[in-house]
């Protein structure tokens, strides 16, 4: 669709909305709009990449030049350059897009198939792929991309596992309100943790109804205080402290709206 083009749709669908549908069939005609918006994005997107527009803007990537001109972040600015190769390797996929179908999520499921599953199987599979996304959320069809790549490359799973036992380790990452815990270890460093957590988190009496979730975390929760009580290792034997610092003469001065810096987070 060029530009041209979607001006165009622009000004049917303010008609179409002039004329007051109901709340369902406006919200579904807006977001086959803002598709088709995204998708048109994907094709200037492409366009700039080609002929190196954002070099003349003083920018040494596509990417950098959507973040700076366009204030996206770089998951949005990444995500623009995906759809943009996707979108030009499946024209089938490209059409739905363009005519609204279809977000950019559910382009990033087909980028997905096109990078881990052999492209014979992608292509054999296309038809129904297409049709299960204009009926289904993006993570309908991710997870039947991800069913569809196991069963073409069932060695791959073997594989992964594998490499997971040779890779013995455990990552804390904070993911929105809380920390996940993953990862992988010995079966003697995991025996160890499994008996310790399952000893402390046994019912502390007849009356105690938690779930065995509440009462495991509860566990672990007890047991790192315990550590961290007595000072980290590495600190000899200091315990964990955090560093607040103030402007004296700032609280003198205005002691309800002084604010201080903490150390290592601003």
């Amino acid at each position: 669709m060029s530009s041209t083009q979607l001006a165009d749709r622009l000004e049917a669908v303010a008609a179409e909305l002039r004329a007051f549908p109901t709340p369902t069939d406006a919200l579904r005609v807006l977001q086959g709009l803002s598709n088709a918006i995204d998708a048109e994005k994907v094709a200037l997107v492409a366009e700039v990449d080609e002929h190196r527009d954002f070099e003349a803007e003083g920018c040494s990537s596509l990417k950098n030049w959507l973040r700076d001109q366009l204030h996206l972040d770089g998951r949005q600015a990444s995500q623009l350059v995906r759809s943009a190769r996707t979108l030009r390797d499946m024209p089938d996929l490209e059409s739905l897009a363009v005519e609204g179908a279809v977000s950019l999520d559910h382009v990033d499921a087909f980028g997905y198939a096109a990078k881990h599953i052999d492209p014979m199987v992608v292509e054999h599979s296309m038809d129904w792929m297409l049709r299960l996304a204009e009926r289904a959320e993006p993570a309908q069809i991710r997870k039947a991309v991800k069913k569809l790549r196991d069963t073409a490359h069932p060695d791959d799973l073997d594989e992964a596992w594998m490499k997971g036992m040779d890779q013995h380790d455990i990552k804390v990452s904070a993911v929105g309100d809380g920390v996940a815990v993953t990862g992988f270890l010995p079966f003697d460093t995991g025996s160890k943790l499994k008996t310790l957590l399952q000893s402390l988190s046994a019912p502390t009496c007849a009356e105690d109804d938690r779930p065995v979730s509440v009462r495991r975390v509860t566990a672990l929760d007890q047991l790192l205080s315990g550590i961290l009580a007595s000072g980290l290792p590495q600190d000899k034997g200091v315990r964990p402290h955090i560093t607040l610092t103030v402007d004296l003469s700032q609280i003198a001065q205005d002691p309800d709206r002084t604010t201080g810096e903490l150390a290592g987070f601003g």
